[in-house]
């Protein structure tokens, strides 16, 4: 018993210690074997070796002490990023965690993978959802295949990955046309995080998030397919159906409404009841039926009437498309209460300028192409939309 105290003791002594961040200054005992832009690397008596990431780590003794002395500043910085987010102070974080992120690009571990969520969680705080998507391409990368951060990096719920879907609640596959949803759609960026493992789910989301924005802003190419194994992975399968039903053919956008609709049910008062509302709306302002075009209003004003605290960017997206709708349709008066609830919701909000650029003669939209109906009435199902969940 003594010898192997000894002997357990004269390993720690040969391969160090990790000394951790925060109170206490705990340590962990376990003997380092490894360290890398991942993090440390320690190994446990029965040989089971796990990860840990820079930012909790103080200092590292032992044979290793030099070699993390290398990594001492990204040390530093992963910590300063992660404590600013988690006391609330995403724009202080978010140059820090933009560094972090260009550094440890590539690379599998919890580092590379807080850097990814980080930066995730500060731009869209900020509302930069086309910059958000790339962070969120690559957290999801990290997470499907298997890494791990044990530490709460805060910044609010809505900027987490959902873990069965993929998804970033406040990431929605639902874009403008506006110059940097265009530098977006030219950007090679997404497929590159895409092709970065063999995932099919991570290049699939990686494609149809770019094709969405590249057909707002001009493109005419198809939707592209998704193999088998993104078909059957439900967020996949739910971008899948919101692109297609926006940007697909005449048949494809009924068939991809039909599937949002019957999703509906299932995901009433949740993120994904408002993605599929607004991803049918639009789809149906895209025909030239009065009934359906005034069936795609009232999908799209639920979102004021419901979803304005939890999902202010769909929601302006949402006020804005019906804006331009009744505008299309001569019902000024009730485009203008509605422009008048986008301002009230955010004075700054992107989809306020895609409406600006569309007043003064941008160039126009499918919904604005054709003969609009007379659609006005649907605007006075607001109200009652409050107390009417499920239409």
């Amino acid at each position: 018993m003594a010898a192997s105290l000894i002997t357990i003791t004269l390993a720690m002594s040969v391969y160090g210690a990790v000394e951790l961040r925060g109170a206490g200054q705990r340590s962990v005992e376990d003997p380092v074997v490894e360290v890398s832009p991942a993090g440390v690397t320690v190994e446990s008596e029965d040989g089971g070796r796990r990860i840990i990431g820079w930012d909790a780590v103080k200092q590292v003794r032992g044979t290793f002490a030099q070699q993390a002395s290398d990594y001492a500043r990204l040390s530093d910085m992963a910590w300063r990023a992660r404590y600013r987010l988690a006391r609330g102070d995403a724009p202080l974080a978010e140059p820090l965690f933009d560094e972090l992120f260009t550094r440890l690009a590539g690379y599998d571990g919890p580092t590379p993978l807080m850097a990814a969520e980080g930066l995730l969680r500060c731009r869209l705080q900020r509302g930069a959802h086309a910059a958000a998507v790339t962070p969120w391409l690559e957290a999801l990368r990290l997470h499907r295949a298997g890494h791990t951060h044990p530490a709460d990096i805060g910044a609010g719920a809505l900027s987490a990955i959902e873990r069965d879907s993929g998804l970033a609640a406040s990431l929605p596959p639902i874009w403008l046309e506006l110059p940097w949803v265009r530098g977006f759609a030219e950007s090679d960026e997404p497929m590159r995080i895409g092709a970065a493992g063999d995932d099919e789910v991570v290049q699939a989301l990686a494609s149809l998030y770019r094709h969405a924005a590249a057909w707002e802003t001009g493109s005419t190419d198809p939707v592209p397919s998704i193999p088998d194994a993104a078909a059957q992975h439900p967020g996949a399968q739910l971008v899948h159906q919101i692109v297609l039903a926006r940007a697909g053919d005449s048949a494809q956008r009924r068939e991809a409404r039909a599937a949002l609709e019957a999703g509906l049910r299932g995901d009433l008062g949740s993120w994904r009841e408002a993605w599929r509302r607004v991803g049918i709306g639009r789809s149906l302002l895209r025909e030239q039926g009065e009934a359906e075009r005034r069936a795609g209003l009232l999908h799209l004003l639920h979102l004021p009437a419901r979803f304005g605290d939890t999902q202010p960017y769909l929601t302006g997206v949402a006020l804005a498309e019906a804006v331009q709708a009744l505008e299309a349709s001569g019902e000024n008066a009730g485009a203008e209460r509605l422009r008048d609830e986008l301002r009230s919701l955010d004075p700054e909000h992107p989809a306020l300028r895609w409406l600006d650029t569309r007043r003064h003669g941008a160039a126009a939209s499918d919904s604005t192409n054709i003969a609009a109906p007379h659609i006005g009435a649907a605007i006075r199902v607001t109200a009652r939309a409050r107390t009417e969940p499920e239409q």
